[in-house]
């Protein structure tokens, strides 16, 4: 997915690195090729990017294009965009593993593993959601962890109901969204000391497995599917309505600052949406 700046579209490749390209004309500025593969997703942050590749978290500054530092953790890549959250990186890779690292520096601070050997069930394309000093996951191997922010210790951790990667935060940072592999959109606050569901909506949709994130936009939080489809579901749990608009898993849900939502789709359509 291109990484949008206020003048430069940046976009991770395969064979070419990281390319850099004006907003304006589209011409080439910077060309970054000290990683491996950049096939993950990026964020930007306080005029840097962040961004993965194989076994390594880089910095890079978006004006320049240099590496500002690179943490080599293992073998495995960081899929899912990383979480900025008061000066300090989260990244789940394809090790089982979930990191934490500091933003000046790059240094590791602590690592979470789920204990397991089997590399399918790593946190790899999840993206860490951060509220209440709280890390809060959940990967293919279908259980909710919830970590301590500062110190990396497990708070708790179920396999309540099949949940796998999609995930979102309200916009005030209480509530935790999860879908199920089952069509259902569950809810939980952040705060919570043990697994405490405060709603669970069944979409209507049956079996899925799409990882795109949830997005809450005016109290409404919108969750799609790998068959084209994207609901919308209030804040206390009642479905405002499903639409049909594509034949493919969405990459992203999006918000702009007027609370309308974009989707885009594998098959090349972008939509632009907004609960009535």
């Amino acid at each position: 997915t291109p990484i949008i700046t206020d003048d430069k579209v940046i976009v991770p490749t395969l064979s070419e690195g990281i390319v850099a390209l004006s907003r304006k004309c589209g011409k080439r500025v910077w060309c970054n090729r000290d990683g491996d593969r950049f096939i993950g997703n990026g964020t930007v942050d306080n005029g840097h990017i962040y961004i993965g590749a194989q076994g390594k978290m880089f910095k890079i500054d978006c004006n320049s294009g240099r590496t500002v530092w690179c943490y080599a953790f293992g073998e495995a890549h960081p899929q899912a965009r990383p979480t900025v959250s008061a000066g300090k990186l989260i990244f789940g890779a394809w090790d089982c593993n979930l990191y934490r690292i500091d933003c000046q520096s790059g240094r590791e601070l602590w690592r979470w593993s789920n204990g397991s050997k089997n590399r399918l069930y790593s946190p790899g394309n999840v993206i860490a959601q951060v509220a209440q000093d709280r890390v809060m996951i959940v990967a293919p191997d279908r259980y909710m962890t919830c970590i301590d922010l500062n110190s990396g210790a497990q708070l708790w951790r179920v396999k309540q109901r099949r949940v796998r990667e999609s995930t979102g935060i309200s916009n005030d940072g209480k509530i935790f969204y999860s879908k199920t592999m089952d069509g259902q959109m569950i809810a939980i606050p952040t705060d919570a000391d043990s697994y405490n569901e405060l709603w669970c909506t069944d979409v209507g949709w049956g079996y899925d497995h799409s990882f795109c994130p949830l997005i809450e936009s005016d109290n409404i939080i919108y969750m799609s599917n790998r068959r084209g489809k994207v609901a919308a579901v209030s804040s206390s749990g009642e479905l405002v309505g499903v639409a049909k608009l594509a034949n493919s898993a969405a990459n992203d849900l999006r918000a702009d600052s007027s609370g309308t939502i974009w989707a885009s789709f594998i098959e090349g359509t972008i939509w632009r949406l907004k609960a009535k």
